[in-house]
């Protein structure tokens, strides 16, 4: 198949390496490859967007206190959110910083990462005021129970109705 759309030696050869992530890998799976890689602009504007994800997904393991390196599909998540969610790298590496001291931190990045995404969220200041907004909202409620932690007297100012 990817012989009919005269693909070169080198691009196929440059796909090989993503190949390593298959559990089964098959010419079916090079073809998905390949076509992926044409789609997105070509082979080494495929290559250097799968480059520029791996060396954010180090930047974050830096920032959230991992040691070691990312795996493939850590590396495969960053690569989606740059360049299929069309988020900002600083975003991805935003989210590495509040997930740094949790017991699994690129879980917590990733699933900051998916919230964002859902809400819209690609840009770093977006972001910030997201989370900004959250932390004041929780805190308010915090104050307001700290007021008052009598449901009686709560009610009494009108704050909850039923």
């Amino acid at each position: 198949m990817c012989y009919d759309k005269k693909m070169t030696h080198e691009e196929i050869l440059a796909a090989c390496p993503a190949m390593t992530a298959a559990d089964k890998p098959t010419f079916a799976y090079l073809n998905g490859i390949l076509e992926t890689m044409r789609s997105g602009g070509g082979v080494h504007e495929y290559l250097s967007a799968q480059n520029a994800a791996e060396e954010i997904a180090r930047q974050m393991y830096i920032r959230s206190g991992i040691q070691g390196i990312p795996t493939r599909k850590e590396k495969d998540s960053v690569f989606t959110w740059l360049n299929s969610w069309h988020m900002e790298a600083e975003t991805a590496l935003y989210a590495a910083e509040l997930s740094a001291g949790v017991s699994r931190p690129f879980a917590k990045a990733a699933k900051l990462m998916e919230a964002w995404h859902e809400k819209g969220i690609t840009t770093l200041i977006a972001a910030r005021d997201h989370q900004e907004a959250q932390a004041f909202c929780a805190m308010g409620t915090k104050k307001l129970f700290s007021i008052s932690p009598d449901f009686e007297k709560v009610t009494r100012m009108g704050r909850f109705r039923m």
